[in-house]
């Protein structure tokens, strides 16, 4: 019954879904079945104990999770937790919800499963949550509760959309339609690279931090009116990310967050961190706002010393100051550090271009825009060319033409970087996070 109702196309999310789905009649069978069930989540982390949370709010228990890191769970949750292999004792009626945002881990993860009990019930939990989130996410919009914004991107809203948040993005940050809106419609995200200088030395950083001659932050008036601008020629940008280096590094900014979180037409801002520097006071309290949305990434096992001592004390404060962040587990990177001639056959790098998942990576630096990470370091060492269309220098440009130009730039076909690139197929698979040492420059 279950795996019948799961199946129906009313309840599938795919990849390219941009909306979460409405309840129907289907979904409240589902709900039912699942309280008939011994219901385990695989695997515990954010995802699934998102699943576990908007569970609960339909009154349904989670019996168990299932888990590698046993020990590590077990700090987080009262609910039972046991590995995979252990699957072998669940009970006859158990339904395994398993949670990934891409369906090839959740291929690699139900198949882990398999090999241990072929006889489970197992379904895609994330397409579960973001089904059975449409109603509780429109009370939210419609009392004018604020979203927790590490839950949305929990459930898949950066990767997949979602209008019920891109509506209350909207109406938080004060968005307004114009009259014969000339602003660019496609071009909605991109990062900015507040300044060259990191705590660490990342041998394969994807902004060649260690390897440029000068490690320099760019100024804050100039970082606000690059972003200003550019949500000026925009008819919405739905976040705006704060890369590094290592941004709270940045001599600015607490202030440069404030001025950020002022200007109406962003989302929301999101700032990236490797946790070795630990935030102050002000930043903290600027931190606590609800269009803001901290991303930790995982360096625990390269960092030693004091840098380590300062993500624990980082992840501490945050706890305490009732933070929310997501905390990223990089346990291996793809190495697209060379700049070596890669590919020459015009359709081939279409091909390589749309597969990429960098394609749309857009990064600004010091009012240069560009396409990915790997473009805007060619530059930056010397290695690739600046070349128009593919690549603005938004400064030399009024406010439509630069809409314009935005929309030639969202609409290229491929860029000539491409074919100084590994990836997406080529690119070896690498330890994350290698050093070359801590920076002390």
């Amino acid at each position: 019954m279950i795996e019948k109702i799961i199946k129906n196309e009313m309840l599938k999310t795919t990849s390219c879904s941009h909306d979460l789905k409405e309840n129907s009649p289907l979904t409240d069978q589902l709900v039912q079945e699942l309280k008939k069930k011994y219901v385990v989540i695989y695997p515990a982390g954010y995802v699934g104990q998102l699943l576990q949370k908007t569970l609960s709010e339909y009154g349904v228990t989670i019996d168990a999770f299932l888990d590698r890191d046993t020990e590590k769970v077990l700090k987080t949750t009262s609910i039972p937790i046991m590995e995979p292999s252990q699957s072998t004792d669940l009970p006859d009626n158990s339904v395994v919800l398993v949670t990934a945002n891409l369906d090839s881990m959740v291929d690699l993860l139900s198949n882990i499963i398999r090999q241990h009990n072929d006889k489970l019930t197992i379904l895609n939990g994330f397409e579960i949550n973001r089904s059975l989130r449409h109603s509780i996410c429109s009370s939210k919009l419609a009392n004018q509760i604020h979203f927790d914004l590490v839950e949305c991107e929990n459930c898949g809203f950066e990767r997949h959309g979602c209008s019920i948040c891109d509506k209350y993005l909207k109406k938080v940050a004060g968005s307004e339609a114009l009259e014969n809106d000339w602003r660019s419609k496609s071009f909605d995200w991109f990062g900015y690279i507040v300044g060259q200088v990191c705590t660490l030395k990342c041998i394969h950083c994807c902004e060649a931090i260690p390897f440029l001659k000068d490690h320099k932050f760019v100024p804050i008036d100039v970082i606000v009116a690059d972003i200003q601008r550019v949500a000026s020629s925009s008819r919405f940008l739905t976040f705006v990310e704060l890369i590094g280096g290592e941004p709270f590094l940045h001599p600015d900014y607490p202030e440069l967050l404030k001025e950020l979180l002022k200007i109406k037409n962003i989302g929301y801002i999101k700032s990236f961190t490797n946790g070795t520097v630990v935030p102050g006071e002000d930043l903290c309290q600027i931190m606590k706002n609800p269009r803001f949305m901290l991303q930790i990434s995982n360096y625990e096992k390269q960092a030693t010393g004091k840098l380590l001592e300062n993500i624990n004390k980082t992840r501490q404060i945050l706890k305490e100051q009732k933070i929310q962040y997501i905390f990223t587990q990089n346990f291996e990177w793809q190495d697209f550090s060379s700049f070596d001639l890669n590919n020459e056959n015009k359709k081939s790098i279409k091909k390589i271009f749309e597969a990429c998942p960098l394609h749309c990576c857009n990064r600004l630096f010091n009012g240069n825009l560009y396409r990915c990470p790997h473009q805007y370091a060619g530059v930056e060492l010397g290695k690739l060319k600046k070349l128009e269309v593919e690549s603005i220098e938004i400064n030399k440009l009024d406010e439509k033409s630069l809409a314009r130009a935005l929309e030639a730039f969202e609409n290229v076909e491929y860029i000539d970087a491409c074919r100084y690139c590994t990836m997406p197929f080529d690119a070896p698979t690498v330890p994350a996070g290698l050093q070359l040492g801590a920076y002390t420059g």
